[in-house]
């Protein structure tokens, strides 16, 4: 919601019911979960 549609933290938080520090903590335990996968050499199945 944040990067695909633009908006800001108090509009997430209105649309989801939650507070702004919710949506604050959860897009930063997100991206450190992102930043964790981009940085994990890749894993071939087989």
């Amino acid at each position: 919601m944040r990067y695909l549609d633009g908006m800001a933290h108090a509009e997430i938080a209105a649309q989801l019911q939650v507070s702004t520090k919710m949506v604050q903590k959860y897009l930063v335990q997100a991206l450190l979960h992102c930043h964790a996968a981009l940085a994990e050499p890749a894993k071939v199945a087989g």
